[in-house]
């Protein structure tokens, strides 16, 4: 389970003992070994270095930015919440299709050098890997839909 929320906060005091505008930012709560945290904040962490706009994450008051509570074995961190808006929002254009382009090509070289023990691997949404849901197969009625997905598990099987 990965769940995230929005929490609003004042900052600190200043100094002159004022306060600065409310801040956001977002909790993200992982239970029951979900998600690899480890890896999402060294992803993070390559993409800030890379130039690209990501939210970097909070830490505690002793620095760490992971912390585990709970009797589960969950795990959470504060993200700074990054603004904008959603794409399904946006209206479509050529320059935004480019922008998106440019950052999807950032993103691409960001990644191709990024190396982690725990990025070498697979799971259920896996497209490379789709011939591992065949035995499922037997659980779609309809024939001609069947025999369509069989033979994309075909040919992308490895």
């Amino acid at each position: 389970e990965n769940n995230n929320y929005l929490v609003t906060f004042a900052p600190p005091l200043h100094s002159n003992g004022m306060s600065g505008s409310i801040e956001r930012a977002v909790l993200k709560v992982v239970r029951g070994g979900s998600a690899d945290v480890d890896l999402e904040e060294a992803l993070v962490s390559a993409l800030a270095v890379g130039g690209l706009p990501v939210p970097s994450t909070i830490p505690d008051v002793h620095g760490s930015l992971v912390v585990a509570f709970g009797s589960d074995g969950a795990l959470g961190r504060l993200q700074r919440y990054l603004g904008g808006k959603q794409w399904r929002d946006a209206c479509s254009s050529l320059a935004l299709g480019e922008a998106l382009g440019a950052s999807l090509a950032r993103v691409h070289r960001v990644c191709a050098t990024f190396e982690h023990e725990s990025a070498v691997r697979t799971h259920g949404w896996d497209v490379a890997r789709c011939d591992q849901h065949a035995d499922k197969l037997q659980f779609v009625r309809d024939e001609p839909r069947r025999m369509a997905l069989s033979r994309v598990l075909r040919e992308h099987a490895q």
